[in-house]
């Protein structure tokens, strides 16, 4: 073999391949539009597939329900516990106006 032939077979090899992989994935989108096509020419999805998706939703909706529920929940909770600490505080510091002579004794 002469080096034109090597050289020929270098560049010709890969932008065979090259090609032939380009035109694998030209194939593969055809064949890919050519299936929702025919999907949506059916005019409806399986059946199996309909009682899936409507199972999905139902359960995604009892989750949103789900974490409504724990959301008031917790922002209850929360202003309870804002409260409960409102009123310790307010009664700690009734509790220091009527009594500053405690508040310096317990320094000592």
């Amino acid at each position: 073999m002469n080096f034109w032939e090597c050289v020929a077979l270098i560049v010709t090899v890969p932008s065979l391949s090259l090609g032939s992989i380009i035109h694998a994935i030209i194939w593969t989108k055809h064949r890919q539009k050519i299936a929702e096509m025919k999907l949506k020419n059916s005019g409806s999805l399986p059946v199996e597939l309909k009682t899936e998706l409507a199972s999905m939703r139902s359960d995604i909706h009892q989750l949103r329900d789900t974490t409504m529920q724990y959301d008031l929940s917790f922002d209850t909770a929360l202003q309870q516990m804002d409260r409960r600490l409102g009123n310790i505080e307010a009664k700690k510091s009734y509790a220091e106006a009527d009594n500053p002579q405690e508040k310096v004794s317990s320094r000592y």
